[in-house]
């Protein structure tokens, strides 16, 4: 299997092609039929299973595919395959994996990108190892969360709505918000969240986290307000709309995630049972450590609790 080959979502162009050698010498294709085939890695059901082109003159032993739109408008990594027939034989040639991206971030971002870790790892301008540092990036990053307890993008919908308990009669906890645009209480235990509460009844906080390009992580009613306390007696009694995660992927969290996105790479490719090798010449090795202190400090200021209702 050749090396992993970058496709982008939507381009037609350039066709895919192979040349099949004999010996080092081009096959003839004059009596031979091609089959282009493609499937998601993982997945044994066919997303191309169409004619290619045997090129002219077919005694160079050039094949190709011509890309439909239908073929590239789904990001993920495949396998891809020739198939030629001759004389009712078959053979299989450039079997290779295509990694198709589109330009805009994945569904569920990673807080680095590709070309940080390829730098770091010297392999930049090569391709080979891209798959395995798009996995090592979404490990680094999901981890990234499970410590801190929050997620670092945004919602794409700015109208989600969340629900949590109460913490006293006058705050709730909320996951990370950008924006707010409704509060409203279920005061009868029915689901029903009837009463709503204007803006000016409530306060999120922490007050200057937007200036700070942090987001929201709690709601106060404002203690002289007339309007309806908190029912922290009553499970999962607040509802709120607004855009939840943060606005930006903040420096340290990219520089962590790149870090132990690093580290990830070369474990999975040096040290598959928990040894790296540190020099050819000394021949030595060592344990990979159990914690890394160094992500640790990165991490340390954006560390919370999740609410209890989430």
């Amino acid at each position: 299997m050749t090396s992993l080959q970058i496709w982008f979502v939507g381009d037609t162009s350039p066709s895919i092609s192979e040349t099949l050698t004999v010996g080092g010498t081009p096959f003839n294709l004059s009596s031979s039929t091609a089959v282009f085939k493609m499937r998601p890695v993982g997945s044994t059901a066919l997303k191309v299973n169409a004619a290619a082109v045997c090129v002219s003159p077919k005694t160079n032993g050039t094949v190709r595919y011509d890309w439909q739109a239908a073929d590239v408008n789904t990001v993920g990594q495949y396998i891809a395959w020739f198939e030629i027939t001759t004389s009712g034989a078959v053979q299989t040639a450039g079997e290779q994996v295509l990694d198709f991206r589109a330009h805009a971030p994945d569904a569920i971002p990673g807080y680095c990108e590709l070309e940080q870790v390829k730098s770091s790892l010297s392999l930049s301008g090569q391709s080979y190892a891209d798959l395995d540092i798009r996995g090592s990036i979404q490990a680094a990053s999901r981890t990234i969360d499970l410590v801190c307890g929050r997620r670092f993008y945004t919602d794409g919908n700015a109208s989600a709505q969340r629900f949590y308990d109460a913490s006293s009669l006058d705050l709730v906890l909320i996951d990370d918000a950008i924006s707010i645009s409704a509060l409203d209480i279920d005061t009868a235990w029915n689901g029903t969240f009837s009463t709503s509460l204007g803006t000016s009844f409530w306060n999120p906080g922490p007050y200057n986290n937007p200036s700070l390009g942090r987001p929201y992580e709690w709601i106060r009613r404002r203690p002289l307000s007339s309007a309806q306390i908190f029912p922290d007696w009553i499970p999962m009694s607040i509802r709120v709309t607004g855009q939840f995660g943060w606005s930006a992927v903040p420096g340290p969290i990219q520089e962590a995630c790149a870090m132990l996105a690093h580290r990830y790479m070369r474990r999975k490719r040096e040290a598959p049972f928990g040894i790296m090798t540190v020099s050819a010449e000394s021949a030595r090795a060592i344990k990979i450590p159990q914690s890394d202190p160094d992500v640790y400090q990165l991490l340390l200021g954006y560390i919370r609790n999740r609410p209890f209702s989430t």
